[in-house]
């Protein structure tokens, strides 16, 4: 698979890095030119800019701070994007929400003109991904299924993660039959 990796931080290098081990090719673009030498002596690609950094990916992983500079580049990544484009946002905002100033995926990619949907429970994700498929082929556009578990989720980030004293039950999990 042909990745393009936009944000090659702290967390985003190590990420890069594991896809690279793991056989994929990655491409990637940061604003910090020595990130990217990192990427490229671990055998990925660097790329001058969002736009060559997923020209040719079959999924985009972004690894940015937080949901302005998502916002910033998402518009750049929907017009150099391939039909059939997965495209993950991994930011690691503690403010995890949509809605009431929340980033919107889903108004944000139909804004653009592209198909979106969101999926709240696990047993409509493989509808969800079969009209992801068949929109993006009939569309030529990229398609986005966003999956939302939780509409907030707080999270404790860095030092403050030892600090966590309070946890959630799990929640009871529901199966899902995956095969075809």
């Amino acid at each position: 698979m042909t990745i393009g990796f936009v944000g090659l931080g702290i967390m985003g290098t190590p990420m890069a890095a594991n896809l690279l081990k793991a056989g994929h090719a990655v491409t990637g673009f940061d604003l910090g030119g020595e990130r990217i030498e990192h990427l490229l002596a671990r055998g990925g690609t660097g790329a001058r800019s969002v736009a060559e950094a997923v020209a040719d990916a079959d999924l985009v992983i972004i690894m940015l701070p937080d949901s302005p500079q998502v916002e910033e580049v998402v518009p750049e990544i929907l017009e150099h994007a391939r039909p059939g484009l997965l495209y993950l946002d991994m930011d690691y905002a503690v403010d995890l929400h949509y809605g009431e100033g929340g980033i919107d995926h889903v108004k944000a990619m139909e804004a653009f003109g592209c198909p979106a949907r969101r999926v709240e429970l696990p047993g409509d994700l493989r509808d969800a991904l079969a009209w992801a498929s068949a929109e993006s082929e009939r569309e030529r556009l990229p398609v986005l299924v966003e999956v939302m578990v939780e509409r907030e989720a707080n999270a404790a980030m860095g030092s403050s993660l030892d600090a966590i004293r309070e946890f959630e039950p799990l929640p009871e999990l529901v199966a899902v039959d995956w095969s075809d």
